[in-house]
């Protein structure tokens, strides 16, 4: 496609200042985000994982990952909308996300990822409160979205939590999404798309879209998933073990990995990601993302929030 062809220049401009990681972790040669390793070092498989980490247009990047032997997962922070900061001027979000991965990575070895997940979720609420956060409003908490994996000999464990994406490619061609398919920001964009195209500067900051977020906002675990700190997120937390056999690979990726859509209401191009990533890799779908929002550095044809958004992605593919 021509805009693959042409990335080269547009993404040389548009990578200054971002944070860039690749990392390959071979499993059975024990080289692992830690010395110690889990049982997962017990897999008669192959794997590899490689990451992308990258800043969009904040001041922090409030997307994490970690792999920690063969645990492993992302995280999309959520600031608070009451503009809360510490005295480092850092945000909920990004705090959020870092106290995720810490508590995801030092997990006990046999817990589950939905174990950490609660853990972490425990953890979110009593930072807030030590940091003097008003939690009686949950659009001033601190929140996050999540999928997490954990590979064990024969399968894995997964747990996942909002729109954080959790995509498995099997041998035979096949893929399929574990946990809930979550847009919860699809209501809320489709009422930015016809600001934006008025020309209105800042939409996040007009009445009605500040109202409208602030709704979606306090819908949170209760028609759909957010780690907040709230002991209701435990009924949206997705989780389950699969067999590795057949597996090709699988992807853990934050929304800012997603394909930019004209249209919000249509379903996610999983088959672009699945085909860029089979063909060149992670990093080349991260390449992809970022030439079509800077074709629409005004988020006049692509709907979206901001013309980058962070992204945190994982993903583990067999080497058999």
């Amino acid at each position: 496609m021509e805009i693959l062809d042409a990335h080269t220049g547009l993404y040389a401009l548009a990578r200054i200042g971002a944070f860039w990681k690749i990392m390959y972790y071979r499993f059975m040669n024990h080289e692992s985000a830690r010395p110690e390793q889990g049982p997962g070092k017990e897999l008669g498989e192959k794997f590899f994982a490689e990451n992308v980490i990258d800043q969009g247009m904040g001041a922090y990047n409030e997307d994490a990952l970690f792999i920690a032997g063969k645990r492993m997962g992302v995280f999309d922070g959520a600031t608070s909308l009451d503009g809360w900061k510490n005295g480092a001027g850092e945000t909920g979000g990004f705090l959020a996300s870092r106290i995720a991965k810490d508590t995801a990575a030092r997990a006990d070895e046999e817990a589950s990822p939905r174990e950490a997940l609660l853990s972490i979720n425990e953890r979110l609420v009593e930072t807030m409160r030590q940091e003097g956060v008003d939690t009686s409003k949950k659009s001033n908490r601190w929140a996050l979205t999540s999928a997490l994996i954990q590979v064990r000999e024969r399968t894995f464990q997964w747990a996942q939590i909002g729109d954080s994406t959790l995509l498995v490619l099997y041998k035979n061609g096949s893929h399929k999404i574990l946990g809930n398919d979550t847009d919860f920001d699809i209501e809320s964009l489709s009422m930015w798309e016809p600001l934006v195209q008025q020309g209105v500067k800042n939409a996040f900051q007009h009445p009605v879209m500040r109202e409208q977020i602030i709704k979606i906002r306090e819908q949170s675990n209760v028609t759909y998933g957010f780690l907040n700190g709230e002991k209701d997120a435990e009924k949206f937390i997705a989780h389950g073990e699969e067999p590795l056999q057949n597996v090709l690979a699988i992807l853990l990726f934050t929304d800012g990995l997603t394909i930019p859509k004209t249209d919000p209401r249509t379903p996610n191009d999983l088959e672009t990601i699945k085909n860029l990533y089979l063909e060149k890799g992670l990093r080349a779908v991260q390449e992809y993302v970022r030439d079509l929002e800077n074709s629409d550095p005004k988020c006049r044809l692509y709907t979206r929030f901001k013309t980058h958004d962070d992204i945190a992605a994982i993903a583990v593919r067999s080497q058999e």
